[in-house]
Order: structure tokens, then C-alpha cells, then sequence
């Protein structure tokens, strides 16, 4: 899950921050381990809109704290660390739907993740619903997933989704639930 907050100008540079919370499982030789990350990101970004869409890019910071199970080697994201950041994100609107995009990259964790989303129906709506196709990796792995994704506006400035489906790492399949709440100021 996770939780976004930030400041958004016509035109302007803006803060944005992040706050990230994630369970996870693999294997390790022979071994099933388990791991916990909470992760904050804070970025200056530079945005800019106009009647059909808006984009974002923005650098900044990225804390990221991973617990194991047990202790493995081969994990270099284990324990405490602090990142370079780079992201980017838009969105457009074409004949009722709402496209979204959404990118970021670490060039200090080797790392890079991003998602496509297609929502039906104007951003104003009170309940909106979708697809969803996401990607990650870094050098140790690569996973992709599809799913279908529920938005629901809360208020002027905020929304809260819930996305679920299946998930390909490293040639093994499973299923996935997310959610996140975002708002702008």
C-alpha cells in the first residue's frame, strides 16, 4: 500500500511525497524468505497541464528500509538505504477514459518500475474502474502483473484505489491485491 500527498501548480515547481509499506516472498536456494519494506520519497517536481492531460517529472530522495526473515546474501536492498530518484507520470483523457502513466528509476539501486492504467470515465466521477499493467526490476529480478483496478474519488482532491490480478517473477505466477490513497493540494 501506499499513500501520496503533494503541492501541484500550473506550471510550477512542486514537493511530493511519498509514503510506501510492502510484505513480500521468495526463494533463496533452498530457503522461503519473507520481507517487510517502508520506504519515503520526497522529490521536487516540475508539472505541467492543459486540456487534455497533464505530466509530471521530478527528482529527489528515496529511503528505503528492508527487513528479512533471514539473513540473504544476494539481497542488496537488505537493510537501510537511501537513493537518487528519478520520476516521471502523466495522464490524458480520450473518449471517456482516463489513461495514466507512471514511471520511476534509481540509478544508484539499479532499479526501475512503471505502470500503464486505463480508467473509464471523466476523473470527476465518484467510482471509476479499469485495467492496470505494471512492470519492475532490478538486477536480481523482473516482475510484471495485470489486473483490474477500482478508483474512487474522495472529495475535490483525493483517491483511493484498489487494484488486484496476476503476477509473473522470475517465471513464477501469482496473484496480487494493492492499494493506495493519493491526494493533491
Amino acid at each position: 500500500g501506499s499513500a501520496y500527498a503533494g503541492a501541484m501548480g500550473e506550471g510550477r515547481w512542486a514537493g511530493k511525497a511519498l509514503l510506501s509499506a510492502g510484505r513480500y516472498r521468495y526463494e533463496s536456494g533452498l530457503s522461503e524468505i519473507e520481507g517487510r519494506e517502508q520506504g519515503l520519497q520526497l522529490l521536487a517536481m516540475r508539472r505541467a497541464s492543459g486540456a487534455g492531460g497533464w505530466a509530471n517529472a521530478g527528482v529527489g530522495l528515496r529511503l528505503l528500509d528492508t527487513e528479512l526473515s533471514r539473513p540473504d546474501p544476494g539481497n542488496a536492498k537488505a537493510g537501510t538505504r537511501l537513493d537518487l530518484l528519478l520520476q516521471a507520470d502523466g495522464g490524458w483523457r480520450m473518449r471517456g477514459h482516463e489513461a495514466q502513466v507512471w514511471a520511476a528509476a534509481s540509478p544508484t539501486a539499479r532499479d526501475a518500475s512503471a505502470l500503464f492504467r486505463v480508467l473509464r470515465g471523466p476523473p470527476q466521477a465518484g467510482l471509476r474502474f479499469g485495467l492496470e499493467l505494471t512492470g519492475a526490476g532490478d538486477p536480481s529480478y523482473a516482475r510484471a502483473q495485470v489486473g483490474l483496478v477500482t478508483a474512487y474519488r474522495l472529495g475535490e482532491r483525493a483517491t483511493f484505489l484498489f487494484s488486484a490480478g496476476a503476477q509473473a517473477q522470475d517465471g513464477e505466477g501469482a496473484a496480487y491485491a494493492g492499494i493506495s490513497l493519493s491526494g493533491v493540494r
